[in-house]
């Protein structure tokens, strides 16, 4: 059985923000790609290369910020607090790891690390956004790679196992059509 559209309406802000995610970390990719061949260029342009690590820390910052939306948004649905406080990023993402008694752990253990660094570079780019250093964002680009092709997956499986219900694979655009009719109100 798959994922009926009344189950799955409730699910459409979710589903909306893991395109954002998809979106703008996948465009931090190509950006490091840039910013890597404009830094091994002999003729480096440092105004282009400037613009390239600007763009891609936004991007980085944009897509964590994604991830944080849809966490809250999973949290207010089980009625669970949000965190907050000098620690809120750090407390949300964690509390992404584990099960409640209203719900299962959002993301598996094998993205915690992946997840944790993100988190960190998005607070580096947050405070220094002029002492972007290539070396540190390296591990950060590889942390996207691993996190980016996973994303939705591991957000449908979730979606799936709290509506008990099928998520098969490859339905992304009969979600995306039916989370757009229900925005749209075309219902």
């Amino acid at each position: 059985m798959s994922l009926p559209e009344d189950k799955l309406e409730r699910w459409c802000d979710v589903l909306r923000e893991v395109h954002t995610v998809e979106r703008y970390l996948g465009k931090s990719l190509s950006l490091f790609a840039e910013i890597e061949s404009e830094i091994n260029n002999a003729n480096r342009d440092e105004d282009k290369e400037h613009t390239l690590v600007l763009a891609f820390q936004h991007a980085l910052q944009r897509g964590y910020a994604s991830v944080e939306v849809i966490l809250k948004r999973i949290f207010v649905m089980h009625q669970e607090p949000v965190p907050e406080g000098e620690m809120w990023r750090q407390d949300c993402l964690m509390k992404a790891f584990e099960a409640t008694s209203h719900r299962v752990a959002i993301f598996s253990a094998q993205f915690k690390d992946d997840m944790d660094i993100l988190r960190g570079f998005q607070h580096v780019a947050a405070h220094s956004y002029d002492d972007f250093s290539f070396r540190l964002a390296v591990p950060v680009a590889e942390s996207v790679k691993r996190i980016l092709p996973e994303f939705r997956v591991t957000l449908e499986r979730f979606i799936a196992k709290q509506e008990d219900v099928e998520f098969p694979a490859g339905v992304e655009n009969d979600t995306h059509e039916i989370c757009t009719k229900s925005r749209d109100g075309v219902n």
